[in-house]
């Protein structure tokens, strides 16, 4: 039974880091994907400016 109960809390931490490493990955993802697309927003704006 104690066997059973370290290999579920490791399998849980396990999970914990995943879940984290994916959410950590889709956040850095999404913000470098918002300062691209902002970075060629403004480009268009100092394009049209001139």
């Amino acid at each position: 039974m104690l066997g059973e109960a370290v290999g579920e809390t490791i399998m849980g931490i396990s999970g914990l880091i995943i879940g984290f490493v994916s959410a950590t990955g889709a956040a850095t993802w999404y913000v470098e994907n918002e300062k691209s697309r902002w970075e060629k927003d403004e480009a268009g704006k100092h394009i049209d400016t001139k």
